[in-house]
C-alpha cells in the first residue's frame, strides 16, 4: 500500500489484484454451486420421468375399468339387437299377411261377375271347362269354400276393351254372336271364356280376328249392352300348406301361380244372407331368435252372387 500526504493508506496494484481474485473466487463458488443444483435437479427429474412400464396395480385397475365399460357396451348392443329382431319379426309377419290380402282382394270382389248365381246354371254354362283337374265338385259355383278351407273362385278380370254396337243385343242359349271391340284383345285366344257385366251367362271365345271376336253362349239367354266392357274369366284357387300360401288358376297350362312364404293360416267364411266373405290371414315372421305371428282380417261384400 502507498501513503498519501495526509497519512491515509492508498491500495496499490497488488492489493487490488488480490481483492479481485477473492471476488472472482466467490462468484466461481456460487456458479459452481448453482450448476451442481441444476445437474442434481436434472438427475432427479430424469429418474422420476424416464421409466418405461406400469405397476401391477395400475395394470389391474386398467383391466377392471375396461371390463366394466365393455360389459356395459355389450349389454346395450345385445338389448338393441334383441329389440330390432323383435320388431322386424312382427313387421315381416304383417307384411306377408298383407301381401296375401292384396292377392285375394280382386278375385273375391269380382267373383261371379256376369255369371249364373245358382249352382246348376253355373255348371251348365261352364260345361266345357270341367276336366279331371277342375271338377264340378271343386267349382260348383262362382264362390266355393272346400271342407279343407280352400277358397275356389270364378271371376271376371277387366280387359279395358268395350264392345262397339249400334244397339243392345241378345244371345240365346247355344247362339253364336260376333262383336267388335275398340281394340285388339291381347291375351285372349279361342277356348277362353269371357263375360260382360250386364250379362248373366259366360261366353266361350271361338275365334279372334283383329278387333272382331266370335263368341258362343253355352248357358242361358244373356244380353250385351252398348259399350259394355269385356272381362276375361279366370278360375282361382287359394290355400295354405306347410307355411306357404298358394294362389293359382287350376286349369291346365295356366302357369304355377303365386306363392308367398311365411303364411301359417288362411280362414275363410261366407255369409249367404249378407253376401259377405270374411278372411283371416296369419302371417309368420322370424328374425334371429324371435318369431312372431300376425293376424289380419278383411271382409268384402260379393255383389254379384
Amino acid at each position: 500500500m502507498n501513503s498519501n500526504g495526509n497519512g491515509r493508506m492508498i491500495p496499490g496494484p497488488l492489493v487490488e489484484a488480490t481483492v479481485n481474485e477473492r471476488v472472482l473466487s466467490s462468484w466461481e463458488v456460487r456458479v459452481r454451486d448453482l450448476a451442481s443444483r441444476v445437474l442434481s435437479c436434472r438427475r432427479v427429474s430424469f429418474t422420476r420421468t424416464g421409466r418405461r412400464g406400469f405397476s401391477l396395480a395400475e395394470v389391474l385397475i386398467t383391466i377392471l375399468v375396461t371390463a366394466v365399460i365393455m360389459g356395459a357396451v355389450i349389454t346395450v348392443l345385445s338389448l338393441f339387437f334383441s329389440n330390432f329382431q323383435f320388431v322386424s319379426s312382427g313387421v315381416s309377419a304383417r307384411q306377408r299377411a298383407e301381401m296375401v290380402l292384396s292377392i285375394l282382394a280382386k278375385p273375391t270382389q269380382h267373383a261371379g261377375l256376369g255369371m249364373p248365381v245358382t249352382s246348376g246354371d253355373f255348371q251348365a254354362a261352364f260345361d266345357q271347362v270341367y276336366t279331371p283337374e277342375i271338377t264340378p265338385q271343386d267349382y260348383p259355383s262362382a264362390l266355393h269354400i272346400t271342407g279343407s278351407g280352400e277358397l275356389h273362385l270364378a271371376f271376371g278380370e277387366p280387359t279395358g276393351l268395350s264392345v262397339l254396337l249400334p244397339e243392345d243385343i241378345q244371345a240365346g242359349s247355344g247362339a253364336t254372336i260376333q262383336v267388335q271391340l275398340n281394340g285388339a284383345p291381347e291375351g285372349i285366344v279361342p277356348g277362353d271364356w269371357v263375360v260382360f257385366p250386364t250379362g248373366v251367362s259366360p261366353l266361350i271365345v271361338r275365334s279372334v280376328s283383329g278387333n272382331d271376336v266370335t263368341l258362343e253362349n253355352r248357358g242361358g239367354p244373356t244380353g250385351i249392352s252398348r259399350l259394355d266392357e269385356l272381362h276375361k274369366v279366370k278360375f282361382f284357387r287359394a290355400y295354405c300348406e306347410d307355411g306357404l300360401f298358394h294362389a293359382l288358376d287350376p286349369r291346365p297350362g295356366r302357369g304355377g301361380g303365386v306363392t308367398v312364404e311365411g303364411v301359417e293360416g288362411l280362414s275363410v267364411n261366407f255369409d249367404e244372407e249378407t253376401r259377405v266373405i270374411s278372411v283371416t290371414i296369419t302371417g309368420r315372421g322370424k328374425e334371429g331368435n324371435w318369431e312372431d305371428f300376425e293376424d289380419i282380417e278383411a271382409s268384402w261384400r260379393v255383389k254379384n252372387l
